[in-house]
């Protein structure tokens, strides 16, 4: 388990667990303020597309399936992250994404923040890996500066279709290096990540 901590409050990142589906279903799929920044995530919450979610969890490492963990603050499932295998960017097929939501009661605290340095700090340590995407809503400006705090530049364009709101969407392509993640985690911020 990686961790951060800041202010007494620590955040860390772990495997999923079956035992999370519960928090994951209150926390994510039930509300509408969370879903309606997904593309994946179907309005009204399905059940099944839960399920479907939980059962694709592999414990294989990365690169053979994508790294998909919890976010978990003070030891409460708060949202999950995912470093997601090569090919979701038409323009850039050959860079890993990532990919997160944090429950609404985490918002506006730096918890996303934190847990994007986390799993940049695990995707730059697998070999191969020396530049991260991501993708996020254009209205989305949280998801945006959480991106930015980590190095992510704007570097294109794309759509893609929202299933909870049920219609196509306008998205921002980013992008980070390994060198542009590092500058951007100053001597303090280092010093937070246990080794």
């Amino acid at each position: 388990m990686e961790n951060w901590l800041l202010a007494n409050t620590q955040v860390s990142l772990r495997p999923i667990v079956r035992t999370d589906f519960d928090a994951f279903w209150q926390l994510g799929s039930c509300n509408y303020n969370v879903v309606r920044w997904l593309t994946g995530a179907p309005w009204p919450p399905q059940r099944e597309n839960v399920e479907a979610f939980f059962a694709q969890i592999s414990p294989a490492p990365y690169p053979q399936a994508p790294m998909r963990r919890a976010i978990v603050v003070d030891g409460a499932f708060a949202g999950t992250i995912e470093l997601a295998l090569p090919g979701d960017l038409e323009d850039y097929p050959h860079l890993p994404t990532i990919g997160y939501w944090l429950g609404e009661p985490f918002w506006g605290k730096g918890f996303a923040s934190r847990a994007v340095r986390l799993i940049l700090q695990q995707a730059f340590a697998i070999e191969g890996v020396g530049t991260v995407a991501a993708r996020a809503f254009q209205e989305n400006a949280g998801s945006l500066n959480v991106l930015s705090k980590a190095g992510f530049k704007i570097v294109g364009a794309c759509k893609r279709y929202s299933k909870a709101r049920g219609e196509t969407v306008a998205c921002h392509v980013l992008i980070v290096t390994h060198d542009d993640f590092l500058k951007q985690l100053d001597l303090k911020d280092a010093n937070h990540f246990e080794r």
